[in-house]
């Protein structure tokens, strides 16, 4: 397939954003726009799109490829950022809005359950494409 390593993160996202719809319906919280289209969120989008990438640079160009250890090295650094860098950020943007009557947006980066289940969600649906 002459796209796969656009076809597959592209897709892997998009599915991971309809998750998000899924797991709202089932905590029972408000569906909006907003919901599909912004950071945070069960699961981690960013992972999700970046594990895809990953996977399938593997799956083609092989583990040992100098493509993949790119990949792979992009890859952790974005997941360290989502559950990490951006999951403090809206921590303290949480704590100045309280002090300062701020509106700031807390819900920046992720759990690491969500990171985990973005992982998961990018490389089965790469999996499921390259092997259909």
């Amino acid at each position: 397939m002459k796209y796969i390593f656009l076809i597959c993160p592209i897709v892997a996202l998009i599915v991971c954003q309809l998750l998000k719809i899924f797991v709202a319906i089932i905590k029972k919280e408000k569906i909006t726009f907003s919901l599909i289209t912004s950071s945070g969120g069960m699961p981690s989008a960013h992972s999700c799109f970046v594990s895809s990438l990953v996977t399938i640079i593997g799956l083609v160009d092989k583990v040992d490829s100098s493509s993949f250890a790119i990949a792979l090295v992009f890859g952790l650094i974005t997941c360290y950022d989502a559950s990490h860098v951006r999951y403090e950020s809206g921590m303290h943007a949480k704590i100045l809005n309280e002090r300062f009557n701020l509106k700031m947006k807390v819900n920046l980066g992720h759990e690491l359950k969500e990171v985990i289940a973005g992982i998961i969600t990018g490389i089965l649906v790469t999996l499921i494409i390259y092997f259909l």
